[in-house]
C-alpha cells in the first residue's frame, strides 16, 4: 500500500481459481467473460434520487488520512463538493482563507493538538462546521463546547444528517442603517 497526497494505491495479487474438467465432454470448463454493459442495459438502470448534499462546497480537516479520504469520499456520494482534506492545522488555515466553504467538519484534535484556531478561523469566516472527534465532547476546544459534535466512528445517515443542519442554520447577519 502507497499513501500519497493523490490517495492511496494497493497492489493486489490475486490467484485465479482452479478450473475441474468437464465430465461430460472431458474438456476444461472455460471461465465466462464478463461483458461491457450496453447501451440498453445503462438506460435501463434505475434513476438515481437526487443528491443531498448537491451543490454545497465542504472542507475535511482531519489527521489521519484515510479517515479525512472516507469522509470524503462518503460527502461525494452524497453530492458534495469536497476539497482534498487537509491534516495540519496550517494547511487548514490556509485553505480556510483562500477558500469558500458551504462547511466543515473538523477534528477535534489534530495530533495531539487543540484545533482552537481553526475552529475561530471557520467562525471568522461564517463557515458553519461540526467536530467529529474519537474523545468526546469534554476534549472540544473550550471556546467551542456548545459546537456540533459527532462522535467516531460515524455513520452515514449521522454524517449527512450533522452536515445537512449546519448548513441549514441562518448564518450570522449584519443590518446596517441607512
Amino acid at each position: 500500500m502507497l499513501c500519497g497526497p493523490e490517495g492511496v494505491t494497493w497492489k493486489i495479487s490475486l490467484t485465479l481459481p482452479y478450473f475441474e474438467t468437464n465430465n461430460a465432454t472431458g474438456g476444461m470448463l472455460q471461465p465466462e467473460l464478463v461483458k461491457p454493459a450496453t447501451r440498453q442495459s445503462v438506460q435501463a438502470a434505475p434513476a438515481k434520487r437526487p443528491a443531498r448534499l448537491a451543490g454545497l462546497r465542504l472542507l475535511v480537516v482531519e489527521d489521519e488520512p484515510l479517515i479525512g479520504l472516507d469522509l470524503a469520499d462518503r460527502l461525494e456520494e452524497a453530492g458534495a463538493e469536497v476539497a482534498p482534506p487537509v491534516g495540519t492545522e496550517r494547511e487548514a488555515l490556509q485553505v480556510i482563507e483562500s477558500g469558500d466553504f458551504d462547511g466543515a467538519l473538523l477534528d477535534a484534535n489534530l495530533h495531539g493538538r487543540s484545533v482552537d484556531e481553526i475552529a475561530a478561523a471557520l467562525t471568522k469566516r461564517n463557515i458553519p462546521f461540526v467536530f467529529i472527534t474519537g474523545y468526546g465532547r469534554e476534549n472540544l476546544p473550550r471556546s467551542f463546547q456548545q459546537a456540533p459534535a459527532l462522535a467516531k466512528p460515524v455513520t452515514d445517515q449521522q454524517l449527512l444528517d450533522a452536515v445537512t443542519a449546519i448548513v441549514s442554520r441562518p448564518k450570522n447577519v449584519v443590518q446596517l442603517n441607512s
